[in-house]
């Protein structure tokens, strides 16, 4: 059993026929053609589902939630937008990105067609200039912006429901030590420990009223 942290240590060329776990490594999605072996992912950043019922809870009046994205390891998050739908009541509005340069004309076709925006754990799409992007057209149009950190909550994004680092390696070696002493039957977790950061200008600005139980769940609230 292999346990490699990051992407850069997940992407080795590991022997065949030894079971790779890896973690930290957002955006990296590796197949049975590049490890002849076992392969387990511990994602960095809770269940899309567990994420959209917080989503929910800070807005109860979400309906529409558009997802922006890019790289095909988020194709996964996609793909459950009917559970979502028939579970939570939100539609996800699913926006690919595949050129930078035209995501404020993205960003203009969504306008008055969803309740809030969701970047999700995506490599390829989380950027400091995307980010600045959609961050800007949020407080413009009050749209909530929701974000896969807290330390970009620290910049100005709406909230984040996220995992602490601490809870990514606990899990990890969880499961090599599961892995040790008999088979896996699922070839990714997630983390089920979650944190909430909220900023209290964004959401003022995209008229997002937090009642006090949310604030109190909350790990980090941004003034």
């Amino acid at each position: 059993v292999i346990l490699a942290i990051g992407g850069k240590a997940a992407l080795y060329p590991y022997p065949a026929g030894s079971l790779l776990v890896y973690c930290l490594a957002p955006g990296t999605k590796i197949t049975t053609e590049e490890h002849q072996g076992g392969l387990l992912k511990i994602h960095t950043n809770p269940s899309v589902y567990l994420t959209i019922s917080k989503f929910k809870e800070l807005q109860p009046a979400l309906k529409r939630l558009a997802v922006i994205w890019a790289g095909d390891s988020i194709q996964d998050y996609i793909d459950q937008k009917k559970d979502i739908a028939a579970h939570l009541g939100i539609e996800i509005v699913s926006d690919r990105v595949l050129n930078p340069n035209n995501l404020p004309n993205h960003l203009r076709a969504l306008k008055g067609k969803v309740d809030a925006i969701w970047l999700p754990p995506d490599a390829a799409m989380v950027t400091p200039k995307n980010f600045t992007t959609i961050k800007e057209f949020s407080l413009a149009n009050s749209i909530p912006f929701y974000v896969p950190s807290d330390g970009l909550v620290d910049q100005g994004a709406t909230a984040s429901v996220y995992c602490s680092f601490g809870e990514i390696g606990a899990l990890a070696a969880k499961m090599v030590h599961q892995a040790l002493n008999g088979p896996l039957n699922t070839d990714r977790v997630f983390p089920e420990k979650i944190h909430l950061a909220v900023n209290l200008t964004s959401a003022k600005i995209c008229n997002l009223k937090l009642s006090s139980d949310i604030l109190k769940q909350a790990e980090k609230v941004i003034p």
